[in-house]
């Protein structure tokens, strides 16, 4: 079957988008289909945890996404009122939740960013076009017919009512908690639903007076007429209120008429003849579920296909990118020839195990905003940046069960976890290890580890592998010394660490091996599902 595109991304929403860059960034065309005619109108997801804004960073897209949430840069507070202009049961610094200035430069080189995705996705469209990857809107999935040699899908054009067939080789369902791909494999979801049904109401109205010296991240309302969660939007006159309803006692979708929604509003701010307008409204279920299965032979589930989760902990948008993440570059070698298939199976083999601690993790959270309890830093910063993969992809020198998904953050380079931060000079430049990594893989050799650096030259050349290598003392610097730089990788001055280009240690050696060629190239075979070279 002769293939349209090799790959066909189905949703346009943040996982799919950075699907599509990242496929592009590697040279590997796609088709993304997207049913709504343009990206998000309403803010829905805000904040972007400190993983996700590493990726960002990779992508060059950092400081960008940040000029977008610049106006709630200094947003620092959990607020627990009664109404916004009544009384103020509790407030809480992020800095009591969460780590900041020095305590967050020792873990990450990225701060933590809220950037509505309203404002997000176009910056992510944008860079994907740039790139070269094509994205249709207005474009809907009827139906797919999985082939031995392919995939068909049948899309229709909602604007001019015309239907065609697009055949592919791989299909990424990014198409969102109602997913039609999901649905057409017949794939259950697994989990809780039911943890509640809530109004989102995006309005415009000055509430500068009310915030003052209060600038929140998000406040808790609760008073006689609702429950909510009150949300700054540009922290000036566009905001967002999610209020629970219940259908079991009687409420219904038409609750949601502009006039309620204003009621709604004035109730959560305590003016009752505040002038607002109502933007928008989406209804919407809480649930803690995952798929049963992430992947079905060359299909691939992300995002909120494959999980939903409470709001809680902001983890579902985040996790939705670094899935994409995940696949993408695995896609790319395969596609490329570089892998085998087999390395695709890493995808749900990772990724799967690790959604289902998240959605925990989020439930965990949701039963833990209160004014008395309002969080759980450590579990939170630990699973955006502690989690550990294990997979065919990851050469563990041992197996511990215990220590599978959620590792913790001092790991110190071992394999399945995400290579650690630390800050070095290379070119004269003070930069993060985090940055050599994101398109290749990388190679750091100990500062008596120069036998791996040739051995890794001649594998790449005879593998046509896409392999950086960078030995400190030599490419780089590292400010506390070479020895501090071995701690940080857990080797010592003749062994290496060997990272994936999505920035997980996937192999290290404390010491120098016998043959390091020989070493190396049957690394390779195995994490990229690759048999014996010619």
């Amino acid at each position: 079957m002769e293939h349209d595109f090799p790959v066909l991304i189905v949703g346009g929403g943040p996982a799919g988008l950075v699907t599509a860059l990242l496929l592009a960034q590697s040279g590997v065309p796609s088709l993304l289909v997207e049913r709504h005619t343009s990206t998000s109108i309403h803010p829905r997801a805000r904040g972007l945890n400190l993983r996700t804004m590493e990726i960002f960073r990779s992508l060059g897209l950092e400081k960008q996404i940040q000029q977008a949430g610049a106006s709630l840069a200094d947003n620092h507070l959990m607020l627990f009122v009664e109404t916004l202009a009544g009384r103020e049961i509790r407030r809480v610094p992020d800095a009591d939740l969460l780590p900041v200035g020095k305590e967050l430069e020792a873990i990450t080189p990225c701060t933590w960013c809220q950037c509505a995705q309203d404002e997000l996705e176009p910056i992510l469209l944008a860079a994907a076009r740039e790139k070269g990857a094509h994205i249709q809107f207005h474009t809907e999935l009827q139906m797919l017919t999985y082939h031995a040699h392919g995939i068909e899908a049948t899309v229709l054009d909602t604007t001019t009512g015309q239907q065609r067939t697009i055949h592919t080789r791989y299909l990424i369902a990014a198409d969102g908690a109602h997913s039609q791909v999901r649905q057409q494999l017949g794939l259950a979801m697994q989990g809780r639903a039911g943890l509640g049904n809530f109004i989102n109401i995006y309005f415009r109205a000055d509430l500068r007076d009310l915030v003052c010296d209060r600038p929140f991240g998000i406040c808790f309302v609760e008073n006689e007429a609702l429950e909510g969660v009150l949300l700054p939007v540009n922290n000036t006159d566009r905001w967002l209120l999610n209020v629970e309803y219940a259908p079991e006692r009687g409420a219904q979708a038409t609750d949601c008429s502009p006039a309620r929604c204003q009621e709604l509003v004035r109730a959560a701010i305590g003016r009752p003849e505040l002038e607002l307008e109502v933007l928008s409204v989406l209804l919407w279920e809480a649930a803690a579920r995952v798929a049963e299965q992430m992947q079905v032979g060359n299909i691939f589930l992300v995002g909120d296909a494959a999980h939903t989760m409470p709001p809680a902990g902001g983890f579902g948008m985040n996790t939705a990118i670094q899935d994409a993440h995940n696949l993408a570059w695995k896609l790319a070698m395969v596609i490329e020839g570089e892998a085998g298939a087999g390395l695709l199976d890493t995808y749900a083999a990772e990724r799967y195990p690790l959604a289902c601690a998240v959605v925990k993790q989020a439930t965990r959270e949701l039963e833990a905003e209160t004014p008395d309890t309002p969080g759980t830093p450590g579990d939170l910063l630990t699973s955006i940046l502690g989690y550990s993969y294990a997979s065919s992809a990851i050469m563990e020198q041992r197996h511990d069960e215990s220590a599978r998904c959620i590792a913790g953050l001092a790991a110190a380079g071992r394999p399945g976890t995400r290579a650690s931060h630390v800050w070095l000079t290379y070119r004269d430049q003070r930069i993060s290890t985090l940055d050599l990594f994101g398109r290749h893989f990388v190679l750091l050799p100990g500062a008596l580890g120069g036998a791996w650096r040739g051995a890794a030259h001649t594998v790449a050349e005879r593998m046509r592998l896409k392999l950086a290598v960078y030995q400190v003392g030599i490419d780089f610097t590292f400010p506390g010394g070479d020895e501090s730089w071995h701690a940080s990788c857990g080797i010592t001055a003749q062994g290496a660490l060997l990272v994936r280009p999505d920035g997980f240690v996937c192999w290290r050696s404390s010491d120098l091996a016998p043959k390091p060629e020989q070493l190396l190239t049957e690394l390779f075979q195995h994490i990229l599902s690759r048999g014996p070279c010619v």
